[in-house]
């Protein structure tokens, strides 16, 4: 489907390239109420934690809490795997590199920019600059992104095949442009440039002390 999907544009009389600004295409997109979804789940695993803790409750109840905060766990440890902290980014890389092999397609330029940061707000956007309302509730978190270009070349087939396998992946990221052309120096070849954004959502880090 996406050999054909791109053969149709790149084959097009009137075009030597295009430019593919929504993200449905390849399925390279961020689902932000997941991210809430991760919020709130590491709140609550806290709150239950304390309470486990604190309760003087009933046999009964103890095990009903510990088997919500076992439920809990498992939902953040769900969603920290799509997390795009530091290491996952040299991971991706990596991977990324390897999809480019297993494709016979030569990868041309590879670039991860400094991670930028904010705080975190309750029913927040992550492609948001600001929160998105000024009374927006304050969350115990930062967003952290990162862009990321990649620029690879190789036949449509091979290209297709990187980006379906690249949509395969379920981790936090938002495409905000793709560009294929043909190449100039190989006919048979084309030129696929991808923007994406790596989304991160941490605790953040404590300040250090002034001497």
């Amino acid at each position: 489907m996406v050999e054909s999907i791109l053969r149709s544009v790149i084959d097009h009389p009137h075009r030597k390239w295009i430019v593919i600004t929504t993200t449905c295409l390849f399925g390279l997109a961020v689902t932000w109420p997941a991210v809430d979804d991760y919020t709130a789940a590491r709140q609550r695993r806290a709150e239950l934690a304390v309470e486990l803790e604190q309760t003087a409750a009933s046999t009964a109840q103890l095990a009903q809490f510990e088997k919500d905060v076992k439920s809990k766990m498992a939902n953040v440890a769900a969603m920290e795997s799509r997390i795009m902290t530091e290491e996952r980014v040299q991971q991706f890389r990596n991977e990324l590199v390897q999809l480019a092999r297993v494709h016979n397609c030569r990868m041309r330029r590879m670039r991860v920019g400094e991670p930028r940061e904010r705080e975190w707000y309750k029913d927040d956007h992550p492609l948001a600059l600001r929160p998105v309302s000024d009374k927006a509730e304050k969350t115990p978190f930062v967003l952290r992104t990162r862009q990321f270009s990649v620029s690879v070349s190789g036949t449509l087939a091979g290209v297709s095949g990187l980006l379906a396998d690249l949509a395969k992946k379920n981790q936090l990221t938002h495409a905000a442009g793709l560009k294929l052309q043909k190449s100039e120096e190989e006919g048979d070849h084309v030129v696929l440039d991808l923007e994406m954004l790596l989304i991160e959502l941490a605790k953040p880090e404590p300040k250090k002390a002034s001497a």
